[in-house]
């Protein structure tokens, strides 16, 4: 049985009643039997094959304005509850901040703490996200045509300063 059809029988159940218990433990044998396996979802933990699993790609950084990263936790409130589109999650992320998503999904987590409505494998899971807003402001081309910087004993140049190399302020010198 899927884990969908399992969300269906969970929520024709009384909360509660050994039934309910009974579908609740048997969908969280079914999470596990398939997590991190091929076949299945691969979830980011422990387990390092995860990283081989990941769905990548790329998109013109001009078309990029905001790049967010979530943890399933922080993205129950659109994939597990959806109580909010992707979207509305990133608008609301851009007017409120991180903490206004999380403090959502949390009351939505407190709302239903026996997995009624949304059934789930715990009743809280951490919540972490990263936001990256993208500048729009071309870089100047004295700065983009700037040659790179000379760096002593062979270090390599990143954004005109040395990395591997001593590198030090003019206003260390003689020190």
């Amino acid at each position: 049985m899927s884990t969908t059809s399992r969300d269906g029988a969970l929520l024709a159940l009384d909360s509660g009643t050994p039934e309910h218990q009974q579908a609740h433990h048997k969908y969280v044998e079914t999470l596990r039997a398939h997590r991190n396996r091929d076949g299945g979802f691969w979830v980011a933990a422990t387990d390092p094959l995860a990283a081989d699993q990941a769905l990548t790609g790329t998109v013109p950084q001009e078309s990029v304005r905001t790049a967010v990263l979530l943890s399933d936790g922080a993205s129950r409130l659109v994939d597990r509850f959806h109580l909010a589109t992707w979207r509305q999650t990133l608008d609301l992320l851009d007017r409120e901040g991180p903490e206004a998503l999380i403090s959502r999904v949390r009351a939505a987590e407190h709302s239903d703490p026996a997995g009624s409505r949304w059934p789930r494998g715990k009743t809280h899971d951490d919540a972490t996200l990263v936001t990256l807003s993208l500048s729009r402001s071309p870089v100047p081309a004295a700065v983009r045509d700037r040659p790179p910087a000379q760096c002593p004993d062979g270090g390599r140049a990143a954004d005109r300063r040395c990395v591997g190399a001593p590198h030090r302020s003019d206003h260390s010198r003689g020190r």
